[in-house]
């Protein structure tokens, strides 16, 4: 495989399999590598050699990552468990677990990966970041940045989680107070339908109030509709019991 990613110049395969591959003896050849540099520096050779192998590590380095990457684009998409999408089942059959054993990885590594390519603009910008100070780009540093990234957005996702719970509309509370509310209504009112009919009158009460409720589109809306209803439904029976006390009168 060594061979094959020096005649190919370190192109990155296709096939899952052929990719862990290359990840695993490209990160071998790498340490190969990162060892000569050292040899050389300590041997205080020719300025000539070390940069040349300087060059052949970052080249490799980076190579390394984009098939990190490119495999963590292929293992998002293996189910975790057989014939859990049955469309995306793969062709080994076998879990995902298992697919990542059969690789040589973790499921942390791969976890890992799969952050890469969520994140390519974070795994260019350390690629960057090295070749601007001639250093080597390294999956470490990658995790590192996006770890970072997570910790500065966290306030805001928080504050959006919030602001969305705040405006979630409790339908199981709102109903109730429909409920509690047509009851005062039907009494005050001295409906004389049958049990059947006041309950088939309550249900379509109830769906024209969430048809209603729904065509709004955002969740504060949705919440000024509801509280409208509730308003209109308490000025009738308010209405109703004035006009009661009127005639006992």
């Amino acid at each position: 495989m060594l061979n094959e990613i020096q005649q190919t110049n370190y192109q990155v395969p296709t096939t899952k399999e052929d990719i862990a591959k290359f990840i695993l003896f490209g990160r071998e050849k790498l340490s190969s590598v990162k060892s000569e540099i050292n040899a050389i520096k300590s041997l205080g050779l020719a300025k000539e050699v070390l940069d040349q192998k300087r060059v052949e590590a970052q080249f490799l380095s980076g190579v390394v990552i984009q098939a990190q990457v490119k495999l963590g684009e292929i293992t998002k998409r293996i189910p975790k468990a057989i014939n859990q999408y049955k469309s995306a089942s793969p062709p080994s059959g076998l879990a995902k677990s298992k697919e990542i054993e059969k690789m040589g990885f973790t499921k942390q590594r791969v976890a890992e990966f799969e952050q890469m390519a969520d994140h390519p603009e974070i795994v260019k910008q350390v690629q960057n970041e090295a070749k601007a100070t001639d250093d080597l780009p390294s999956r470490k540093e990658i995790m590192r940045q996006i770890k970072k990234t997570k910790e500065s957005l966290k306030p805001i996702i928080e504050a959006k989680e919030k602001e969305a719970k705040e405006q979630a509309i409790d339908y199981d509370a709102l109903g109730k107070r429909f409920k509690e509310l047509f009851a005062t209504l039907s009494n005050n009112n001295k409906l004389s339908l049958g049990d059947k009919d006041n309950d088939f009158l309550q249900h379509n009460i109830f769906t024209a109030i969430d048809m209603y409720i729904h065509k709004f589109e955002t969740p504060s809306d949705k919440i000024q509709a509801g509280h409208n209803i509730i308003k209109h439904i308490k000025t009738v029976i308010n209405d109703n019991q004035t006009k009661s006390m009127d005639r006992a009168e």
